[in-house]
């Protein structure tokens, strides 16, 4: 299951980047609907696909034998562990579960609610269609032929044709279908992000499938976005259905102005199918079949004669009936009383060779045999065999003493911490099969002990991951000697041995003596002998006394212990020697610190001022971006030491463009570049070759440079005279990389006609200067830091001198330094404290400028003595600033302390325009003034002003774009709208609300919940009949009733205590304005 979720989530990721990066944003809507849909049935299907593969048969020389081979071990009885129910599987399941059921119970809600919507509002019939008209004020969204729209909106004829097309689209191509088909797939793949992911992708494909439908109609664009901002919502609530989305409307806009041709579309198709083809071989499972040739078949008759010496019996496609038949016969007898230990001889010999015959044929089989049958059970079990005291005899496990225990052999290792244990799963690195007879077979290949050696030596300098060895062999004296110097040489090359399965191996024969070898393993131990695990290992050095390295640097045994109990899942090499003393030093590398060899980028420069950088594409502006994509496993530092760039072109290579190779790349980090015509080695400390000028072969930019640069400058020059004119506009943040490339543009390749015709170079101020250096070291280290005015100083104090230096290590006069302003009355506490410790840090230079002066309640404090006409402060723009005067210079300091430039201040803002301005501005550009409703010339309204300047006025646009001015005596009410020849003055009567009866003068009322569900609202001219009720967190509902309805009923449970609850809107059936009421929730 897992390998099935990690090839479908593969699928999935790949198809979805194809559609991200080339798909998405074309305008072939109907090809991207049919790949969405597709994408998400083939990644389904690719991993349980099979891919059946014929290879050519291996025949080898190797003799088979009657071979007795134990599938389980018969001289262990392993105690049976209870597993618990609760197990990590069992959890994930459950959880999964879980899953699956919120989401079913979800998806049938939806369901419901979908039906309940249909089934009890109006519905109307139209073509191939059903409107259903709903109380609610939703946006228009479909389901099936089902499309819903507002009821009030739909019967008054306020709903646009274009909206009402784009819903109808979308039950036309039943839209509605797909979204079913992904609610039912998240069902399944709850847990997976991609299937959400996908999921925005086919709805927000729908919605320029609907865009598409309705431009094609004839609908003006740019009328059509405009109704879309009116009709979208970012609502959730519309699950099933296809509504219109605000989040994707910008993406919407663009998608409308794209034009795709059919070439690309054709492109595109084709771009599919080498994909599919490519993840079906990737992900799809591999069978291989040998192929039957004659050379195999007469080899098979040649074996098939020796077999039958031995008594064996090859099996085919009935392998598992064979098995079965042999499995029923060798379970009758061990069944059978007595026990196989007291058996005759002829009954033992014969339960031996079923033994033996059934372990053959299930090691051959296929994983899936194996899952219908059952494995062999030792003859032997329940007990095991002794040998003590030169007598063999038969016992229990759970009855076998401490002595009789130690006889038997070890078990194998309990957990993977273990480092002399390798999980059967682990691919090895090398596969050893040794005959009976000695002779070997390496990878399929007849080979010798040397040719052994020699490829683990070459694997040894090998990064792969895998350290094991595969080695299979058969139980015989002969095969026993090679064994011991196969062992040998996978130790010496820090490879480990993996047995199949420890119960389809023969044991070797037991050692004669059992003994650790101090300092490591001998030569002729063998893997019974010595095999002590990582930290066993390090625990027998300590006991010598050894020392400890990692990478170099000592270490002590604790932390030696402490890397080989943690080791687990990280790579550690480790050597041991003896030092000059004949102690032993245990040398320890980590994964981390292993050799980087050379590495190496292929740079290659297009015709078309493009790079390819090591097969991806790049522009000048995106090219630093794609090499930081490159060989990010290593620092920029080891990048300095190993990388080289080779740089090829079919044209020429300027001494420019190799500049800007080396200088974008500073920070990337490399060794050397290498071009054509030169070599830059970083080490050496060389430099591209000096740019000459060749002003009359000048390179000229491309239409696509001085577009891109045309369309820069324009926008920059813009807001920066937006930004010089009115000072509420901010200047535009520019990237220096773009400044760059674009100046480079207008003066390196533009020519001089280009430039003429060109935008103007943006007048761009310099970057602010970088802050000044932190003080030299030494500096700073001899003296204590002082800040007077926000500026730090350091002194010195040597032989009662003290010397004062500036944050450069400048010898500064503190005479000359300012004493800092006055602290003013308005200061803040922090403000306060800090300027206080800039005059004490003043006083403390300058203690000749320090007096005393008597406070009036007598107090004695210090003061700062300046001439009163060298400090003081001036009010600019509203804002205090103080100045000190020192040595003919005065000094300005805002209200903070912090010292300003008198020049950088801004100019006071502009006085407010009067009324009468105004009017003589709105007069130049052509208005229509109206005096108390009655129209009037420009001048009579220019001269009405200068008589009374105190009358209202109020300027309205219009759709014809011709403002419209209006003086009036009476108060302007802001929002109210007039027509031509209109007077703007509101003459309706503005009353307030009534509930239960009770006038609320103050617009507010605090109530309770059940006062508020009996609510009753009324006004002076009778019983309101229609109002807007809003809950914080809810859609606002109309009610047309003077009381609360159902809805609004539902949505008061989910208020909370002190609530603001707010009824406006109301209509009583009068022309009159009803105040808005708030309503606060006291329980």
């Amino acid at each position: 299951m897992e390998i099935y979720v990690l090839k479908f989530s593969a699928c999935l990721l790949v198809f979805w980047l194809v559609y991200v990066l080339f798909l998405e944003r074309q305008n072939m809507h109907h090809f991207k609907r049919f790949y969405l849909l597709c994408t998400l049935a083939l990644a389904i299907i690719i991993p349980t696909l099979t891919v059946t593969e014929y290879i050519e048969p291996i025949i080898t020389n190797l003799e088979t034998a009657p071979l007795f081979i134990p599938l389980e071990p018969s001289f262990v009885e392993m105690p049976i562990e209870d597993t618990s129910f609760f197990n990590l599987e069992t959890i994930l399941w459950l959880v999964y579960g879980i899953g699956v059921l919120l989401f079913s119970i979800r998806f049938l809600i939806n369901l419901v609610k979908m039906q309940r919507r249909i089934s009890k509002n109006e519905n109307i019939a139209k073509r191939s269609f059903i409107y259903v008209l709903l109380q609610e004020n939703l946006i228009p969204h479909s389901f099936f032929k089902y499309i819903f729209f507002n009821k009030t909106r739909y019967e008054s004829h306020n709903i646009p044709k274009e909206v009402m097309l784009h819903e109808e689209t979308h039950a036309k191509q039943l839209h509605s279908l797909d979204i079913i088909i992904l609610e039912l797939l998240q069902i399944a793949f709850w847990f997976h992000p991609l299937i959400y992911i996908l999921k925005h992708h086919v709805k927000l494909n729908h919605e320029f499938l609907a865009d598409q439908a309705v431009l094609i109609h004839g609908s003006d664009a740019k009328t059509y976005q405009n109704i879309l901002l009116q009709f979208s919502s970012n609502t959730q609530n519309h699950q099933l259905s296809s509504a219109i989305n605000y989040s994707s409307i910008k993406k919407r806009f663009t998608v409308m102005k794209t034009q795709t041709s059919k070439t690309r579309i054709w492109l595109s198709t084709l771009l599919i199918l080498p994909i599919i083809a490519i993840l079906f071989y990737s992900f799809a499972e591999k069978e291989y079949v040998e192929k039957e040739t004659t050379d195999v078949a007469d080899a098979i008759k040649e074996e098939l004669k020796e077999v039958d010496a031995y008594k064996h019996q090859y099996v085919g496609d009935n392998i598992v009936e064979i098995y079965l038949e042999k499995f029923n016969q060798y379970e009758i007898l061990r069944n059978d009383e007595p026990h196989y230990i007291h058996k005759s001889e002829s009954e033992k010999n014969q339960m031996e060779d079923l033994f033996s015959d059934l372990g053959g044929i299930y090691f051959r089989m296929s994983k899936e045999n194996k899952a219908n049958v059952k494995r062999p059970i030792s003859p032997i079990k329940p007990y095991v065999q002794i040998t003590l005291k030169d007598k063999t005899y038969y016992k229990k496990y759970k009855e076998l003493t401490a002595e009789e225990k130690a006889t038997l052999p070890p078990p194998p290792p309990p957990t993977k911490n273990s480092q002399s244990y390798i999980s059967i799963q682990e691919k090895p690195i090398m596969v050893i099969l040794i005959n009976r007879k000695g002779d070997l077979l390496i990878n399929d290949e007849q080979g010798s002990i040397s040719d052994i050696e020699s490829k683990l030596k070459k694997l040894s300098k090998s990064f792969d991951k895998s350290r094991a060895v595969y080695v299979k062999y058969e139980g015989t004296e002969d095969s026993y000697k090679v064994i011991k110097d196969v062992k040998s040489l996978i130790k010496k090359y820090d490879f480990k041995m993996i047995h199949a399965d420890a119960s389809q191996i023969a044991p070797p024969p037991p050692p004669v003596k059992q003994q650790k070898s101090k300092g490591g393993p001998n030569t002729e131990d063998t893997q019974s002998i010595y095999n002590p695990t990582f930290l066993e290992y390090i625990n027998e050095m300590e006991n010598e006394s050894a020392s400890f390295y990692l990478d170099g640097e000592e270490i002590s045994a604790k932390k030696a212990k402490a890397i080989a109990t943690n080791h687990e899942g990280k790579r550690t090499e480790m050597t041991t020697q003896k030092n000059t003393k004949g102690k032993y030093v245990v040398k320890l590398t980590s994964y981390e610190k292993r050799k980087i060899y050379a590495r190496s980028i292929e740079l290659k420069i297009l015709n078309d001022n493009s790079y390819l950088i090591d097969g991806k594409k790049a522009t000048k502006k995106t090219f630093v971006d794609v090499f930081n994509q490159l060989h990010q496993d290593i620092t920029s530092e080891i990048r300095n030491n190993v990388m080289n760039i080779h740089v090829s072109s079919s044209k020429e290579i300027s001494d420019k463009e190799t500049w800007f190779i080396y200088n974008s790349l500073q920070d990337y980090g490399f060794y050397r570049i290498v071009t054509p015509n030169q070599e830059i080695n970083r080490a050496k400390g060389n430099t591209p070759f000096a740019i000459e000028s060749h002003i009359s072969t000048q390179q000229k930019a491309t239409k696509k440079q001085v577009a891109e640069y045309n369309a820069w400058a324009k926008k920059i020059n813009v807001a920066i005279k937006k930004a010089n004119a009115d000072k509420s506009y901010e200047y535009p943040i520019i990237k220096q990389k773009d400044v760059k490339y674009y100046i480079n543009i207008y003066k390196n390749l533009m020519t001089d006609e280009q430039r003429k015709n060109a935008e103007p170079l943006p007048q761009i101020p310099p970057p602010p200067p970088p802050p000044p250096p932190p003080p030299p070291a030494h500096k700073k280290a001899k003296g204590d830091p002082i800040e007077i005015n926000g500026a730090t100083y350091y002194f010195i104090q040597k032989n009662g001198k003290t010397t004062y230096y500036d944050s450069y290590g400048k010898e500064v006069d503190i005479n000359k330094i300012p004493p800092p302003p006055p602290i003013p009355n308005n200061a803040t506490p922090e403000q306060k404290a800090k300027m206080k410790k800039a005059s004490d840090a003043y006083m403390k230079a300058n203690p000749d400028k320090v007096g005393k002066a008597t406070m009036e309640n007598g107090e004695e404090i210090d003061v700062i003595e300046v001439p009163s006409d060298l400090q003081g402060s001036v009010e600019i723009n509203g804002e205090t600033f103080y100045y000190t005067t020192s040595n003919g210079k005065t000094t300005y300091f805002n209200r903070y302390g912090k010292e300003v430039k008198m020049d950088n201040l801004p100019p006071p803002p502009p006085a407010p325009e009067s009324t009468l301005d105004f009017v003589i501005r709105m007069a130049k550009t052509n208005a229509k003034f109206f005096n108390e409703g009655k129209s009037i010339s420009s001048d009579k309204a220019i001269d009405l002003l200068k008589k009374n300047p105190k009358l209202n006025v109020n300027a309205q646009k219009t759709e014809t774009k011709t403002p419209l001015i209006y003086i009036t005596k009476k108060p302007i009410l802001i929002g109210v709208k007039g027509n031509d020849g209109e007077s703007i003055n509101k003459t309706s009567k503005n009353i307030l609300p009534m509930a239960n009866g009770k006038t609320i003068k103050s617009g507010k009322i605090s109530m309770t919940r059940d006062e508020i569900k009996a609510i009753k609202l009324t006004t002076e001219n009778g019983k309101v009949t229609e109002f807007k009720f809003k809950i914080p967190g809810k859609p606002t509902l109309t009610i047309k009733s003077n009381t609360l309805n159902v809805d609004a009923l539902k949505n008061l449970k989910s208020a909370k205590k002190d609530d603001h609850l707010v009824l406006f809107a109301f209509k009583d059936g009068s022309k009159s304005d009803i105040a808005p009421l708030v309503i606060i929730i006291t329980d």
